[in-house]
């Protein structure tokens, strides 16, 4: 379990180096490309908006991560509690009295 999460946060941290960084990289290539082409000044809005799209998809990404942990420990916390209420013996009390069996 524990070499599970280590190797599952490793992937997280790689995961958020390219996501974060993809965007920003795409827009300032595009926005070189668009001023060298068209002779505009474009590079530093498409870097602004590679940046938002990278902090988004990041938040998205932990977001997502820290949903499926929660949900993970709710499993784990139900398989225990069902291991236990499953190890106790429980009584049958009959709600109504037996018409066969008279006290």
């Amino acid at each position: 379990m524990y070499k599970k999460e280590i190797l599952r946060s490793l992937a997280l941290v790689s995961q958020l180096g390219f996501t974060v960084i993809t965007p920003v990289l795409l827009c300032t290539f595009l926005g070189t490309w668009i001023d060298r082409k068209f002779n505009t000044v474009l590079t530093l809005p498409l870097v602004i908006i590679g940046i938002a799209a990278g902090i988004n998809s990041a938040y998205r990404l932990v977001k997502n991560y820290l949903l499926l942990l929660k949900k993970e420990e709710q499993n784990l916390e139900y398989t225990a509690q069902k291991n236990a209420s499953d190890k106790q013996e429980e009584v049958h009390v009959p709600k109504i009295k037996s018409r066969i069996f008279k006290d």
